[in-house]
């Protein structure tokens, strides 16, 4: 039975094949690829294991970290530059009301200043006086000044009060500014 299993035949003597001049050329290219790419490999492992990528790397981390704690800080800094720019804007762009209201008090001798609200184009103003004179003599200044286009192009009298028992006299005006 175990003749029958072998499949070499029993009278022949198997033979040791020489190899032929390509497989000893194939046999030295393969052995010279296996020794170039394992050199390749340890080559590569210790250029990996000597980089300085994990210090890179923990560079990364801490200048997140930095960048992290001092978000809250950049974000104040940005806060105040646009405050500080909106505020530089308003303040070019505001329209001066001094040389107008230097122009006014300049002519009220006498005269006291109750109230005023300053408006984009006009100044409604109360003044107070214990004389009918004095306020006339404003009355007369602020005239000449808007009929001279000084600053102002129409001035409204509003009203004349006094008060039953006082010596007080007021006078609500408007001044229409150019």
């Amino acid at each position: 039975m175990k003749n029958n299993i072998n499949l070499l035949k029993a009278n022949e003597t198997t033979k040791v094949s020489k190899l032929t001049r390509t497989q000893r050329i194939l046999r030295i290219i393969a052995v010279s690829l296996l020794f170039v790419v394992s050199s390749a490999s340890m080559i590569i492992l210790v250029l990996i294991i000597l980089s300085p990528l994990p210090a890179l790397r923990e560079e990364e981390q801490n200048a997140r970290l930095t960048l992290e704690n001092a978000h809250a800080d950049l974000a104040k800094l940005i806060v105040v530059k646009e405050r500080a720019d909106s505020i530089n804007n308003i303040i070019l762009n505001r329209k001066y009301y001094g040389q107008s209201l230097e122009k006014i008090f300049s002519k009220t001798a006498g005269v006291s200043v109750g109230s005023m609200d300053i408006k984009s184009k006009t100044i409604s103003m109360t003044l107070s006086s214990s004389s009918l004179l004095l306020l006339d003599n404003f009355l007369i200044d602020m005239v000449e000044t808007v009929e001279q286009k000084d600053g102002f192009t129409k001035m409204n009298v509003v009203s004349i009060t006094t008060a039953e028992g006082s010596a007080e006299y007021e006078m609500e005006i408007i001044l229409e500014m150019l």
